[in-house]
């Protein structure tokens, strides 16, 4: 025993080197999402293009866009640019099904979700904003007419909207794909508010 712990003291620069290994090894784990070419956003730009909600496939094993996507679920996305404007999603509720919205970052990190049942009205009616389009429309609010609307702050200027719709049973899967076809994105310019 006296001989191995000789043997590491007589060499400091040991320690040190499995220090630094140890560095490295959990620096390029954590950095693999970020430099990886086939994110989240470039896997999901092949559904069409930007500030548009599009159905995805149904799941099939091994030809996923989506990872771990439930095949009860009908899904569809919206990429957002936010370089235009602020992202104006809008949906009308058409059962009592289960519905969500997931908004992420251009990375596949999620910033804000929520579900039918934060709904008013029946319906979403949101904006996804960077910090200085959410400042321009809270300029233009007014104390007699209080924003309907949620708003939503962005953590980039590029993302995704990954919106679910439930099938409780295999045979409401084309109600649940209807209730992704009632999905609207579209890029609403601060001027024309």
């Amino acid at each position: 025993m006296r001989l191995r712990g000789q043997a590491v003291a007589d060499r400091p620069w040991l320690i040190a080197a499995l220090v630094l290994a140890g560095f490295v090894h959990i620096a390029s784990v954590l950095a693999m999402p970020r430099l990886a070419q086939d994110d989240a956003f470039a896997r999901l730009a092949s559904a069409g293009p930007l500030n548009e909600f599009h159905a995805l496939p149904r799941p099939e094993p091994g030809a996923e866009l989506v990872p771990f996507n439930d095949p009860a679920f009908s899904a569809g996305v919206c990429l957002f640019d936010l370089s235009e404007g602020p992202l104006h999603v809008r949906a009308r509720l058409i059962s009592d099904s289960f519905v969500s919205l997931s908004f992420h970052s251009r990375h596949g990190t999620v910033f804000y979700a929520l579900t039918d049942k934060a709904t008013t009205r029946r319906a979403f009616d949101l904006f996804v904003a960077t910090a200085d389009q959410l400042a321009a429309m809270e300029a233009k609010d007014t104390e007699e007419e209080p924003p309907q609307e949620l708003r939503v702050l962005a953590s980039g200027k590029k993302g995704f909207v990954l919106a679910r719709a439930l099938a409780p049973q295999p045979s409401a899967y084309e109600d649940a794909a209807a209730q992704i076809a009632e999905m609207n994105c579209s890029i609403e310019p601060l001027e024309g508010r």
